[in-house]
């Protein structure tokens, strides 16, 4: 993954980008923990559910987060809902990207990296 880490010195807030079809767990990332200036708590607890669980789904505001031994799922809560109402999300949608998937070793050590970068900020 090209990950770059954000620390916007005007609004205070950090996240993260990633380039490509893995852009989804920056959003997913960046919209849902709440981190602020060297508090790594939300980014710790989340990294804590994924050592500790060998298989779980955590539901957040707008993403919603499975994983097992090996992969993570990303995917927008929308794709939940019956396609008739919510049509600008449907499958065939090209303008935003709903779900990706990744190694559960390598979103752990993003999480490890993003908390590192927060923490020296």
């Amino acid at each position: 993954m090209d990950v770059e880490f954000i620390y916007d010195t005007i609004n205070k807030r950090h996240s993260i980008e990633i380039q490509g079809e893995q852009a989804v767990v920056a959003r997913f990332l960046s919209t849902e923990l709440e981190v602020k200036s060297r508090n790594t708590s939300a980014i710790e607890a989340l990294i804590l559910e994924l050592s500790q669980h060998d298989e779980k789904q955590l539901r957040f505001v707008e993403w919603t987060l499975d994983f097992d031994n090996e992969e993570v799922r990303v995917r927008h809560n929308s794709l939940f809902h019956n396609e008739a109402d919510h049509p600008e999300f449907g499958a065939g949608s090209a303008d935003w990207q709903l779900a990706t998937e990744c190694g559960k070793e390598d979103m752990i050590a993003l999480l490890v990296n993003w908390a590192e970068f927060v923490s020296n900020d």
